[in-house]
């Protein structure tokens, strides 16, 4: 009997916590392609101490905008703070909250990290739903750049289809490390914060109010205490290479700055 009510109890808690859709793009150690990793890791947190169910699907960025958009998705990420274009704020918001990202270029021939430029031909990478917003903040042409998935782009850059790539420093480096690409250099764009969005209408507007609150009752910096000298890293520009695993995440970056 006890067995029963304890059972019809978890079934009804689960009836009636809401359930949040929320499409999230690759972005390792923060968001796996498994599903996993840090942001996650706070949805989690936030489950275990409101009503809320976070149903968690991991899509490309564009298809994440698209489905905040129409209404498939309630909550997105990541964004980059601030700098999205004003068709996106026209239908999303971003949460008070966010966390500090880097944005580097990489190339194979250091001579491809200073973008833009005339008079040749090249092409850049970024990931899915990435190129209008790097195009726009570092003044390279729209036709210059390539999109597609960070394991793809990074095979067309070490096989000279591309010229560089534009993207977060601590996804692409997990994703360096991975295909073992030796030679890879890197610069420094800048920082910029990461964050999550959700509509632009009377229920995003409440559902923006509770992840804040809710977010407010996490211990965020310890939850990303191993995350934050990823991206605190001194070195401006240098050459990666292959270093020891580190204990962060399966997905941690594992490739070491050579300045």
């Amino acid at each position: 009997m006890r067995i029963l009510f304890l059972t019809a109890l978890l079934w009804s808690a689960s009836l009636s916590a809401e359930t949040i859709q929320v499409r999230l793009e690759p972005f390792p150690p923060l968001v796996t392609e498994a599903g996993g990793g840090l942001t996650v890791a706070l949805l989690k947190q936030l489950e275990a101490i409101s009503d809320l169910h976070f149903d968690v699907v991991i899509v490309p960025y564009s298809r994440a905008k698209y489905q905040l958009r129409n209404g498939q998705a309630d909550l997105i990420g990541h964004t980059p703070v601030g700098y999205e274009s004003d068709e996106f704020y026209s239908y999303a918001q971003e949460l008070d909250w966010q966390l500090p990202t880097a944005a580097d270029v990489f190339a194979m021939d250091p001579a491809w990290l200073s973008l833009p430029r005339s008079g040749e031909e090249y092409y850049v990478g970024a990931p899915l739903g990435n190129a209008e917003f790097f195009s726009a903040l570092y003044d390279v042409p729209i036709d210059r750049f390539v999109e597609s998935t960070l394991p793809n782009l990074l095979q067309m850059l070490a096989r000279g289809r591309i010229q560089a790539l534009m993207f977060e420093r601590a996804s692409t480096r997990s994703y360096i490390w991975r295909a073992r690409l030796e030679g890879v250099h890197y610069r420094m764009l800048g920082r910029i914060n990461a964050g999550l969005a959700v509509r632009r209408d009377q229920q995003g507007d409440q559902l923006r109010a509770r992840l804040e609150a809710l977010i407010a009752k996490v211990d965020t910096r310890a939850l990303l205490a191993d995350y934050l000298p990823l991206i605190e890293e001194k070195a401006r520009q240098g050459r990666l290479v292959m270093c020891p695993p580190t204990d962060v995440t399966s997905a941690s970056p594992r490739v070491c700055p050579q300045e």
